[in-house]
């Protein structure tokens, strides 16, 4: 038996793959959305965003959920 791994976020659909147990499975969904979240943190200049969202914290510029 298969355990199949996926997320979706902001409307989109992503498929991680199968694993062989649902532990490995959840670890990989897991890993995802934290991945996701981060991405959504992170300025165009690489600095963590964790404001409003409109400027970077540490350069003032940059575009919320984009990486160099």
């Amino acid at each position: 038996k298969c355990w199949q791994a996926q997320v979706n976020h902001h409307g989109e659909h992503f498929h991680l793959g199968y694993f062989y147990t649902p532990e490995e499975a959840h670890e990989a969904a897991k890993a995802k959305r934290l991945e996701l979240l981060l991405q959504e943190h992170i300025c165009s200049d690489g600095h963590p965003d964790w404001g409003d969202g409109t400027d970077c914290l540490n350069c003032g510029g940059g575009t919320k959920g984009t990486t160099n």
